[in-house]
């Protein structure tokens, strides 16, 4: 019987010792996939590069590292001020154009004006040439006769040439 027992005993001791490897083994795998450890290894990580469409100064972070990030989340913010103030440039610029539209505007106006006037002023003086052309005409004929003076055709002449 005693060899028995010891037959139990040792059958016991090499299932323990087997027990013992096999949890030994599995707590070593389980550590090195949690916590890899060699001389030669490489690793990656999933990084992402990104750049604003603007440039600016960053005034608010707020994603700390390797943070988990959803699609839509402010991950920064840039400083708005150098944008507002081109933004104002601008409009200032327009507003500036706007007036020198207002006063040229105003001065095509005017010019127009000054044609329209010398368009009337023109056809005045054409009636006057006429008049003076038909006054004319009318007393260098009388002339000859005396019914008429040399000095009154010589102004009807000289209105004539000089309006």
């Amino acid at each position: 019987m005693r060899a028995f027992i010891l037959k139990g005993i040792g059958l016991l001791v090499s299932v323990a010792a087997f027990g013992a490897a096999m949890l030994l083994i599995v707590l070593t795998v389980q550590r090195i996939e949690v916590r890899p450890r060699t001389d030669d290894a490489y690793l990656q990580a999933d990084l992402v590069h990104m750049a604003p469409d603007v440039s600016g100064r960053i005034i608010e972070l707020n994603v700390s590292d390797n943070q988990f990030v959803h699609r839509g989340d402010v991950l920064f913010r840039i400083d708005p001020v150098p944008f507002e103030l081109r933004v104002e440039q601008a409009q200032a610029t327009v507003r500036g154009l706007e007036a020198k539209l207002a006063v040229t505007t105003d001065q095509v106006a005017a010019q127009t004006t000054n044609a329209d006037n010398a368009t009337r002023g023109i056809a005045a003086a054409q009636a006057q040439l006429t008049l003076a052309s038909s006054t004319l005409n009318r007393l260098e004929p009388l002339l000859p006769h005396g019914y008429v003076t040399a000095e009154q055709v010589d102004q009807a002449r000289k209105i004539r040439r000089f309006g």
